[in-house]
């Protein structure tokens, strides 16, 4: 990368074990591609639950020569997979149209609203607006850090 991993927290402590792990993701970054510019990791977490552990939202905006590819956690919001595409809302909002071509591993048959993804989107729009080139479904992801010794 040309530019050192900038990591934005909201609304969690940025700890050291959190920062670790995502230099080493953004590390597996470079060895896939060379020519990555910028990366900005945004960790958000949306609420606090009563569970061991918390869930973060987490997204990620590499910078390689001549595009931006945005890669957010989202949410399937409509699907009409009679006519292969839906609607998405990513976790800043933003309203993102899906085609069945973009659906990773599966067609538009295997999303039900509710449904959380993990969608990249590029700079361009489309005439409908932000447009996903790319939708995996996905479960949610927890980070459960490691257990510190009991003082017995």
């Amino acid at each position: 990368m040309e530019t050192p991993i900038e990591i934005v927290f909201h609304h969690v402590e940025p700890f050291e074990e959190i920062k670790r792990l995502i230099h080493e993701k953004a590390d597996k970054l470079d060895q896939n591609h060379d020519r990555i510019t910028s990366c900005r990791d945004y960790v958000k977490a949306p609420h606090q639950s009563g569970q061991t552990g918390n869930l973060y939202e987490v997204s990620l905006e590499v910078r390689v020569p001549g595009t931006e590819l945005v890669v957010r956690q989202g949410k399937v919001v409509e699907i009409q997979q009679d006519k292969g595409f839906g609607q998405l809302t990513t976790i800043d909002g933003r309203v993102i149209c899906l085609h069945e071509n973009s659906v990773v591993g599966s067609h538009c048959e295997a999303l039900e609203p509710c449904d959380m993804v993990e969608l990249a989107v590029g700079r361009e729009e489309s005439p409908v607006g932000l447009k996903a080139s790319t939708v995996r479904r996905v479960g949610a992801l927890e980070y459960l850090p490691a257990r510190k010794p009991s003082r017995r």
